[in-house]
């Protein structure tokens, strides 16, 4: 009864946060389409490295501050600690807004004095925005998310911003031509709507209690968590965009725009593992202090299985016709990226196939350990950069990020299995283990 329960609680979950995921999914594809055709290659070449420069200062910006919501705003709330939740709420809003806004002022000053007044400076003065946006919008997600308000803590990111985002630049290109600074500027005032919209959700679903709450500080507790949390976003998003930077830097805008297109493509592979770890999140942390290590493996065999089952055939088609979809889709300037559709969506397919492991280590305790196996993949990923992408251009940028995704996930597979003593794998048979504890 109890593992049909399980079953049960997590396929809900699924449905509910993996049809917003598919949605995001739909509008973001909508989306990379109709700027990769709107901007052409060059253009959409400048539009995705600026956007990729803002997205690795927006890392800092945050702190590490959402991943550390998730699970403390779920611990706080099974334990109705509102004090601690009042007070974490405070100190982290803080935070994200002194960085985000020091961080931009960087970028808008490092972009003057390297391009002055080209057109690609107005495009990074417009990008400065992104920053505070993407951080604030992330944070408040996470507090949703831990609350296990998972579908209503995604939706304005995930499927408000992007709605907004499309309706602009079709607005726009249909009386004038879009360029890649329209297109930044558009992205900004689409993230501002949805993060207002966001705001009032979450003000109707923060329990009662806190508002009332005296603030208590665990701010040496929380200090302690928020750099290796840190650490592996920043970890993440340059393994995410390192490529696409090293593209921009030291081959072309063609390219860079060709890159760009077939990393979106390959990320739809991955897309169900991304819902079944934002449903998983906040269970892991609540079963594992609960001591529930069985629920635990079996919820984390599932959603391992589930995910698999769902991205197979997307990688086949992909792997098997992935000229036909892009010049299909995109059009027949963009064929040139078949080959690195190829490659990205293997390493894609060795994610899910390896199951949640960095979510696994994170909501137990242990990102630290996430933290080496981070350190790891970004080490291989910026070296195989530096030395591919010169001479390789698209196709080395794509082989560094192949690697270094099977990199990541095999050596975080290895330290779940040592330190928690979890099988994440698939298809792999499941002895039956048990959970340790760290510290």
């Amino acid at each position: 009864m109890e593992a049909n329960r399980l079953k049960k609680v997590l396929i809900r979950g699924f449905v509910g946060s993996g049809a917003l995921r598919f949605g995001f999914a739909f509008l973001s594809f909508l989306l990379t389409i109709s700027l990769a055709r709107m901007l052409q290659p060059e253009g959409y070449g400048v539009y995705s490295f600026v956007f990729a420069v803002a997205y690795l200062l927006a890392v800092p910006a945050q702190a590490g501050v959402p991943g550390l919501l998730v699970r403390q705003v779920a611990l706080y709330s099974s334990r109705a600690e509102w004090g601690l939740l009042r007070g974490m709420l405070w100190r982290s809003s803080q935070m994200i807004c002194f960085l985000s806004l020091a961080l931009a002022a960087c970028l808008v000053i490092g972009s003057y004095m390297l391009d002055g007044n080209s057109e690609r400076f107005y495009t990074f003065l417009w990008a400065a925005l992104l920053i505070p946006l993407v951080a604030f919008n992330s944070a408040r997600s996470a507090v949703l998310r831990g609350l296990n308000k998972v579908v209503k803590g995604q939706l304005p990111e995930m499927l408000l911003a992007p709605l907004f985002f499309l309706v602009l630049i079709w607005i726009v290109q249909y009386f004038q031509q879009l360029t890649p600074t329209m297109a930044i500027a558009l992205n900004c005032l689409a993230l501002a709507a949805s993060f207002s919209v966001g705001s009032a959700i979450l003000n109707r679903n923060l329990p009662k209690e806190v508002g009332s709450a005296q603030a208590f500080y665990d701010s040496k507790a929380w200090l302690k968590s928020i750099l290796p949390f840190a650490l592996i976003a920043g970890m993440q998003v340059i393994n995410l965009q390192v490529s696409v930077v090293s593209l921009g830097m030291f081959s072309n805008d063609y390219e860079t725009g060709l890159f760009r297109v077939a990393f979106q493509t390959a990320n739809l592979v991955s897309l169900v593992l991304i819902a079944l770890n934002t449903v998983v999140s906040p269970r892991i942390t609540q079963m594992f202090y609960a001591g529930n290590q069985s629920e635990l493996q079996k919820m984390v065999t599932w959603s391992a299985r589930l995910g698999l089952l769902v991205a197979t055939p997307i990688a086949v088609v992909f792997v098997f016709y992935g000229d036909w979809v892009l010049v299909s889709i995109f059009g027949s300037k963009y064929e040139g990226a078949d080959e690195a559709l190829i490659l990205l969506t293997c390493g894609q397919l060795f994610s899910v196939f390896m199951g949640p492991v960095a979510v696994l280590l994170n909501m137990t305790g242990n990102e630290q350990v996430t933290l080496k196996g981070m350190a790891f993949a970004v080490f291989i990923n910026v070296m195989l950069n530096l030395s591919l992408t010169p001479t390789l251009g698209i196709t080395g940028a794509a082989i560094s990020s192949m690697v270094s995704l099977i990199a990541l996930n095999a050596s975080l597979g290895l330290l779940t299995r040592k330190y928690l003593a979890i099988n994440s794998v698939a298809i792999m048979k499941l002895s039956k283990v048990g959970v340790k504890r760290e510290g």
